[in-house]
């Protein structure tokens, strides 16, 4: 995680956050699981990422 997202989500309540992640034998991130704990609530995010299309060429920002 970005340090600096990382820190403004603490600022706003965030206790508690943990990241699963699945990578395929290609390199690409197929499931994530997250747990956080935001001003005493709990949540548990899954993803699940299927159906890759041919990869597109990017190139970073300026």
């Amino acid at each position: 995680m970005d340090r600096r997202l990382y820190d403004r989500m603490r600022s706003e309540g965030l206790e508690e956050f943990a990241c699963d992640a699945w990578v395929n034998e290609s390199g690409r991130v197929v499931r994530f699981e997250q747990w956080m704990k935001v001003s005493g609530a709990s949540a548990h995010n899954v993803v699940t990422l299927k159906n890759f299309s041919a990869p597109v060429p990017v190139s970073a920002p300026k």
